[in-house]
């Protein structure tokens, strides 16, 4: 007999990407858009962040995390790739589940 496969959350999830304002390079957490637009600066045409945050909360989800980077060039890119190799984003995840 097979044992159950466990259910997972999937009203979390993490975001990489630039904002208008806020802390740069660790995890923020955010329970809903208007937290995102009060830390981060909400909407803004040259960032998809904003955006994909809004519509998460739109179609319900819950708790982000968001990691802003600063830029859009190659050193924006390398941090980015950082943050999830070395487990930034999943110990934050983890540390938000255990509460």
């Amino acid at each position: 007999m097979n044992p159950p496969i466990n259910g997972v959350a999937t009203s979390i999830t993490a975001f990489i990407g630039s904002a208008l304002r806020g802390p740069t390079e660790l995890p923020g957490s955010v329970n809903s858009f208007a937290d995102f637009e009060r830390l981060y600066g909400g909407l803004w045409a040259q960032s998809t962040l904003g955006y994909a945050v809004q519509q998460f909360f739109l179609n319900g989800g819950s708790q982000a995390l968001i990691v802003r980077v600063e830029g859009d060039g190659v050193g924006a890119a390398i941090l980015r790739s950082r943050a999830v190799d070395c487990g930034v984003v999943r110990a934050a995840l983890q540390r938000e589940r255990a509460g």
